[in-house]
């Protein structure tokens, strides 16, 4: 018993100095998870402020193109109207046209072409102030 009575003290020692060795060298593994996590909450922190900003971006993005897609449909409505307004306008045009043409026709087939109903015209000699019948 003597013996187990010297070896007590000197297993308590080996004991505690596992023990110190197992919290500090826990500790230093526990220290550098640490950093490892503090890093990488700022790489996490610094990947959401670049989502943010490009979010906005996007967000930026989105209105300029449904500010573009309203002035597209005004110009397209602008040109419906337009392109009805000339189809009238040349609908009115031929409509006339084609008026005038059977009118000239109809005023054509009234009018004597051969000239022997027409007055005769007195022609006045310019030089010398005379006039020939």
């Amino acid at each position: 018993m003597e013996t187990l009575k010297k070896a007590v003290p000197i297993i308590m020692l080996i004991i505690g100095c596992l023990i110190l060795y197992q919290v500090f060298a826990s500790n230093s593994k526990l220290q550098t998870a640490i950093k490892t996590l503090d890093g990488t909450k700022k790489k996490l922190d610094s990947a959401a402020l670049e989502v943010k900003y490009s979010k906005t971006q996007v967000d930026s993005l989105q209105q300029s193109l449904a500010r573009f897609s309203a002035y597209i449909i005004d110009i397209q409505g602008r040109l419906e109207r337009l392109d009805l307004e000339k189809r009238i306008n040349d609908q009115s045009f031929h409509n006339k046209r084609d008026s005038i043409q059977v009118r000239l026709k109809e005023l054509n087939k009234t009018v004597d072409l051969t000239g022997e109903a027409l007055p005769e015209v007195k022609v006045i000699d310019t030089k010398t102030n005379t006039t020939k019948p």
